[in-house]
């Protein structure tokens, strides 16, 4: 009778376990759901058309012939998709830049900002190189172009990390509100051509970057983190600086904050509210009839994307140019009287 009654207060207990553990993921599921304003297949198209410009850039503009093996930078488009699967690795490592994480009296949690995940990115990326793991290599350089490609959405480097819908019954049964960066237009209208001009100053950028006296090694890799950096801050800034019809900042249009700088409950902890208008159809300030500034700033943020990754490319490129040669020859000669379009 007592190991009887003993079993079943295990069970009981169990199933309490249980039915908490599922409440608690549930919540959590339904609360801190990624945003996803560039999702996996925008990623890869954006990397499939950049590492085109790249190809022209390179070969076309600047007649380099020993380009990278067009597999190697197929598989760098899978890893900027394959960054965004649904793991648990995803689920604990959210996707947003932190411009508080060097404040003493921060309460977020490492966890819950992109940069610890982004270094251990670039970790893999290193390492891939230091084993001579040419495929990893690039998987891994496509993981970390991922994140740098994510710098150019608002909602990636805002001040409160998460659409969180009204009610707690929203937050564990509904969708979460959608961040519609991208529903002004069809991104694939979006996509440019890198000019000749922006590549060769793509170009001599990289070049000086790497001849500077002193460059080390660890420089190498520390130009990922000035890039991330970099473009987080232009993206901040641009939401602060321009001014919809009503006089609003585009910040405004975003958050129910006045300014990402401004501090308020929640704000460092990354759960400040957003506002009520997003880019949208329909939706004001960025609805019908008043979506020129936005379409504009959209319009912006893509070109931008398409430049860094452009960019990333390069210095893939160059990290792996003497790492992965066979028999001493270059990665892969480009046969004369192919155009890199045609290659």
């Amino acid at each position: 009778m007592y190991a009887h009654g003993a079993t079943l207060d295990y069970t009981l207990a169990m199933c309490l376990l249980s039915c908490r553990f599922l409440c608690a993921l549930l919540l959590m599921c339904g609360t801190l759901s990624p945003a996803w304003a560039i999702d996996q297949e925008l990623h890869q198209s954006i990397t499939h058309v950049a590492i085109a410009d790249y190809r022209h850039c390179m070969g076309d503009i600047l007649g380099h012939t020993d380009l990278p093996d067009p597999e190697m930078l197929r598989i760098v488009e899978q890893g900027t998709a394959a960054e965004d699967n649904v793991t648990l690795a995803r689920l604990f490592n959210w996707h947003f830049y932190d411009f508080f994480r060097h404040d003493p009296v921060y309460a977020m949690k490492p966890g819950h900002s992109l940069h610890r995940i982004f270094h251990r990115r670039i970790d893999e990326l290193r390492e891939a190189l230091r084993k001579g793991r040419e495929r990893a290599f690039w998987e891994a350089g496509g993981r970390v172009l991922h994140y740098l490609q994510d710098m150019v959405v608002p909602a990636h480097i805002a001040p409160n990390y998460h659409v969180k819908p009204k009610t707690w019954w929203q937050r564990i049964f509904v969708s979460n509100q959608p961040d519609a960066f991208d529903s002004l237009l069809d991104p694939r209208r979006l996509f440019f051509r890198l000019d000749d001009q922006t590549c060769r100053i793509l170009w001599q950028d990289q070049q000086a970057i790497f001849s500077r006296p002193h460059f080390t090694s660890n420089h190498e890799w520390e130009i990922f983190n000035q890039m991330l950096d970099e473009q987080a801050a232009d993206t901040r800034q641009a939401i602060q600086k321009i001014r919809l019809p009503n006089g609003d900042s585009l910040a405004q249009a975003f958050w129910h904050l006045r300014d990402p700088e401004q501090q308020g409950r929640g704000t460092k902890q990354g759960f400040a509210p957003y506002g009520r208008h997003v880019f949208s159809p329909g939706t004001p300030p960025c609805g019908k009839g008043k979506t020129d500034v936005c379409i504009a700033f959209l319009q912006r943020q893509y070109r931008q994307a398409m430049v860094l990754t452009v960019r990333t490319l390069m210095v893939l490129e160059r990290l792996a140019k003497h790492a992965f040669t066979h028999d001493g020859s270059p990665l892969r000669q480009k046969p004369s009287g192919f155009s890199s379009a045609q290659w």
